[in-house]
Parts: C-alpha cells; sequence; structure tokens
C-alpha cells in the first residue's frame, strides 16, 4: 500500500507539471503513453499464445506527422485515415500467411481501437485549449474517472452485495458502481471551481453546473466501461497487470483504462460542444 500510495502522489505531480506546461511536452507523452499501452496490449495477447501483427505501434509515429505537416483541422481525417492504413496493413499480412487464424486478427486489430482511437481523441483534445481552459479540461479527464473508481472501491467494500460483472471482475459491485458514479457527478461539479479558484478567474466564466454534472455522469459511467473492458483482456490473455512500469499500480493500460474511456465525454464535451 505504502508503494501505492507514493507512486500516485508522484505520478499526480508528474501529471499537474506535464498539464501546466501543455503544447508539446503534452503531446509528447501522450504519444510516449500511448506506444507503452500498444506494446503492453501486444505483449498480453503474445503471452496468451496468439501471434499479433503490431502495426499499433505505428500509430504514435503517424500522429506525429500529422501534428507537424497539416493543421489542426485535418489532424482528426489524418488520424482516422492512419487507423484504417494501419488495420489494412495487419490484415494483408495476416491473410498472406494463408492459413485462417481469427484470433490473430483480433489480437491484431483491437488495440488499434483500444487503446488506439481513445489515444487519438487524447491527443487531439492536447491542442483544444490554452491556459485555464487546458487545466480545467485535464483536471476533469484525469481525476473524475480515477476519483469515480475510488469511491467505486470504497462504496463496494462498504455495502457491495450485488456483483456488477462476476465473471470479468468479481470484485465488483453495482452499489459500489453508483457510488463512484455519484462522486464523479459531485467532482465534476466542483473542480471547475477548484480552478477558476487557482487561476482567480470570476466564476461567471464556467458553464451551467448541469452542463458538469452530465459530463461527470458520463464519463463516470465510460471509465467504469472502460476498466471493465480491460479486466476483460486480461482475463482473456491470463495476465495480473498489463506492466510493471507504475510500483504498485501495474502498467499503463491499468492505470488510464477507465481515463481513456473518459476521453469520449471530454471530446464530446470541450471539444464538439465547446
Amino acid at each position: 500500500m505504502k508503494t501505492r500510495v507514493i507512486t500516485g502522489v508522484v505520478l499526480v505531480l508528474l501529471i499537474s507539471a506535464v498539464i501546466w506546461l501543455g503544447g508539446w511536452w503534452l503531446r509528447g507523452v501522450a504519444l510516449l503513453l500511448l506506444l507503452l499501452s500498444m506494446h503492453e496490449m501486444y505483449a498480453a495477447y503474445r503471452h496468451k499464445g496468439m501471434r499479433p501483427i503490431p502495426v499499433g505501434m505505428g500509430l504514435a509515429p503517424l500522429l506525429l506527422l500529422s501534428a507537424l505537416l497539416l493543421p489542426g483541422d485535418r489532424m482528426m481525417e489524418a488520424a482516422v485515415g492512419a487507423t484504417a492504413l494501419l488495420a489494412a496493413v495487419g490484415v494483408g499480412v495476416i491473410v498472406l500467411r494463408g492459413r485462417v487464424d481469427g484470433a490473430c486478427m483480433q489480437a491484431t486489430l483491437l488495440p488499434l481501437i483500444y487503446p488506439g482511437v481513445f489515444y487519438i481523441l487524447l491527443f487531439d483534445l492536447t491542442g483544444a485549449a490554452e491556459g485555464m481552459e487546458r487545466t480545467l479540461l485535464f483536471v476533469l479527464l484525469f481525476l473524475v474517472p480515477s476519483l469515480n473508481d475510488c469511491f467505486a472501491l470504497f462504496t463496494g467494500m462498504a455495502c457491495g452485495k450485488h456483483k456488477l460483472s462476476p465473471e470479468i471482475s468479481p470484485k465488483k459491485t453495482i452499489e459500489g458502481s453508483i457510488g463512484g458514479l455519484v462522486a464523479a457527478v459531485a467532482s465534476a461539479v466542483g473542480l471547475p471551481f477548484l480552478v477558476c479558484a487557482l487561476y482567480g478567474a470570476d466564476r461567471s466564466v464556467l458553464t451551467p453546473v448541469w452542463y458538469y454534472a452530465l459530463f461527470g455522469l458520463l464519463a463516470g459511467a465510460l471509465s467504469q466501461i472502460g476498466d471493465l473492458a480491460a479486466s476483460l483482456v486480461k482475463r482473456d490473455c491470463g495476465v495480473k497487470d498489463f506492466g510493471k512500469i507504475f510500483p504498485g499500480h501495474g502498467g499503463v493500460m491499468d492505470r488510464l483504462d477507465g481515463i481513456l474511456f473518459a476521453t469520449l465525454a471530454c471530446h464530446v464535451f470541450f471539444r464538439t460542444m465547446g
């Protein structure tokens, strides 16, 4: 537990510094995390005995090139094209082997969707705002799913009786899930006021409270789905953790599984709806 707490504190400090710096510091860290996550996913499938074509490792370089060479409004279009290209390459290699290997197809293509597509959304968010808006966006992205996870655990331990998904994650309960969603909504409503206070800004610049409450509900629900999705992959592949890069926490995917799904909520509320 001590190791887990120390690692958590160090991660919070590092993430806070990167968010504050923004720009290519933020984008660079996002690309690094993408590479590490892809490596962990393919390693998990190899542990099961599959032979995935690691085309997902090419997504980070292609995102970097699109950001360097194209205007911002073309980046997402290029990212979709890059994902389709990598998928085509992976499928091409598999079929040219001349064997029916559906498991290899799954292990090759799934990482392009999870975590790949969600990292594309995250990478796009790195250029979505500056200053207080950037801080607010990423504070909500990282803290709402994290608090959702913590309070789901505490609520489940205190009064959990009904299993949420017993085969995928036996310890998760419906009561814990509800407790996590309540915490997600409460934190999404409260954090914007703390960020305003940090910047000395007038609270009137914030959108209505219901907006953040709805965001918290969606981000909390998505983060729980992401957590279960990662657990499903680990159980299917027979691994306890995706990696050991974060002592006490596991790998990058163990730490960001729910946060990655929550990027969809951030993209809808802060990038699409403004």
